[in-house]
C-alpha cells in the first residue's frame, strides 16, 4: 500500500501476479454479482469430490473413517486434472504479487469472493498433505504446507482486515496439519531445519498496519455519507482512535496488548452519542489483533517443534529444557507472544509437551 502523498503503484504484470493462476483454479466471475458459492466444478474437483475429501478429513482432522474411503481420496488426487490444479496453486504461490480485480470503489459493499476460495484451496492442500504423509512422504507433505503458507502471505497482501483474517485462517489450517504430520515422524535434521527456516519468513504482523489503514479509508467513505455535527464528532474520534491503533499495531505483541487495553478503556468512557460508529467498529480491531497474536504463537510453536525434532535426530533424545536446546542452535528460539517469555516445555516419556 503506498504511503500518503505517494503515487499509486504500477499495475502488476500478469506473469508476476499469482491471482491470474489462482483464478484458473477458483473460476471466479469478475465483477462478482454475489458472494461465491463453492459448488459444482471447482479447480477440477466436483462438489461430490469435495464432500468425499471432507468426509475423510473433516476439518482436516483425523476421522477414523474406513480404509476404502482413503482409496477413493487417493484416486481423486491421482487424476491428471486434479494434479494440474495442485501444480497451478504451487506455481501461483511462488509469484511475487497477488492482485485480484477487486472493485475498491464499492466501499463497504466491496465483494471478496476469492477469500472463500483461498480457504477451500487450503483445506484441499491440507488433505493432500495428510494423504502424502500417510504414504510415508513427510517431506513432500511439508512442501505442500509451504505452498499453502505462501498463499496465506498473498491473502494478507490485500489492505483489509478480511485479507488478514483469511491469511490467519489459512495459516491455522496449515499449521494444524503440519503438527499432525510432524508429531509421529522421525525427521532428519536437514528436513526439520529446512521447514523451520521457511517458517521464519512467515510474519502475520508485517501487513497488519497496512490493513488498518485500508479499514480507515473504508470507514471515512461511510462517514462522508452521514450528515450532522454529531457524526463529524464521531469521525474525529474515529480518526484519533485509528491513528493510535495503527501505531500500536507496530509494537511487539505483549506491549501492544497493554496499549490496546488503555485505548479501549478510554473509548469506553466516552458517552455513546460522542462516538456511536467508533464504538461499534472498535471491538473488531481488538479481536483481529488477538487472532494475529494467536497466529504468531502458532508459528513460533511450530518453529520450536522443528528444532526439537532436529535435536532428537542428532542426539537420539529430546533435550531436558529449552535452554539446553537453545545452546545447540545458532538462532534464537521465539517467545510466547502472550507472555513475552519462553514457551512452556516438558519432556514426557519418549515425547514432550510444548
Amino acid at each position: 500500500m503506498p504511503e500518503y502523498g505517494q503515487p499509486p503503484p504500477k499495475p502488476v504484470p500478469n506473469n508476476q501476479n499469482a491471482a491470474v493462476l489462482y483464478n484458473r483454479v477458483f473460476k471466479l466471475q469478475w465483477p462478482p454479482a454475489t458472494p461465491i458459492r463453492l459448488e459444482g466444478a471447482w479447480g477440477g474437483l466436483s462438489a461430490e469430490d469435495l464432500a468425499l475429501i471432507e468426509d475423510k478429513y473433516p476439518g482436516v482432522e483425523p476421522s477414523g473413517t474406513p480404509e476404502d474411503l482413503e482409496a477413493q481420496v487417493q484416486e481423486i488426487f491421482g487424476r491428471p486434472n486434479v494434479q494440474e490444479m495442485l501444480s497451478t496453486l504451487r506455481e501461483g504461490s511462488l509469484r511475487p504479487y497477488c492482485v485480484f480485480p477487486v472493485n475498491w470503489e464499492d466501499g463497504l459493499g466491496t465483494l471478496f469472493p476469492h477469500c472463500a476460495s483461498m480457504r477451500q484451496a487450503t483445506r484441499i492442500l491440507a488433505a493432500y498433505s495428510k494423504l502424502l504423509a500417510a504414504d510415508g512422504k513427510v517431506e513432500e507433505a511439508l512442501d505442500w504446507c509451504e505452498v499453502a503458507l505462501r498463499m496465506s502471505e498473498h491473502a494478507a497482501s490485500e489492505p483489509t482486515l478480511i485479507g488478514q483474517l483469511v491469511s490467519i485462517a489459512v495459516q491455522a489450517i496449515t499449521l494444524r496439519t503440519a503438527k499432525q504430520l510432524i508429531a509421529p515422524a522421525r525427521m532428519p535434521s536437514a528436513m526439520a531445519n529446512r521447514f523451520e527456516t521457511f517458517l521464519r519468513e512467515i510474519d502475520p504482523c508485517k501487513t497488519f498496519s497496512a490493513a488498518l489503514i485500508g479499514e480507515q479509508a473504508y470507514a471515512l467513505d461511510t462517514y462522508a455519507t452521514m450528515p450532522g455535527p454529531l457524526f463529524k464528532l464521531d469521525e474525529l474520534t474515529y480518526l484519533s482512535y485509528m491513528g493510535r491503533q495503527i501505531e500500536i499495531s507496530r509494537l511487539p505483541p505483549v506491549e501492544a496488548r497493554k496499549e490496546h487495553k488503555k485505548l479501549d478503556a478510554g473509548l469506553g468512557r466516552l458517552p455513546l452519542y460522542r462516538a456511536p460508529l467508533t464504538k461499534i467498529l472498535a471491538p473488531v480491531f481488538a479481536r483481529a489483533a488477538q487472532k494475529r497474536d494467536q497466529a504468531v504463537a502458532e508459528i513460533g510453536l511450530c518453529r520450536v517443534v522443528m528444532a526439537l525434532k532436529a535435536y532428537k535426530y542428532e542426539h537420539n533424545a529430546y533435550p531436558d529444557t529449552l535452554n539446553e536446546l537453545q545452546q545447540s542452535l545458532d538462532w534464537t528460539l521465539p517467545e510466547d507472544p502472550f507472555s513475552g517469555e519462553a514457551f512452556v516445555y516438558q519432556r514426557r516419556g519418549e515425547g514432550f509437551v510444548l
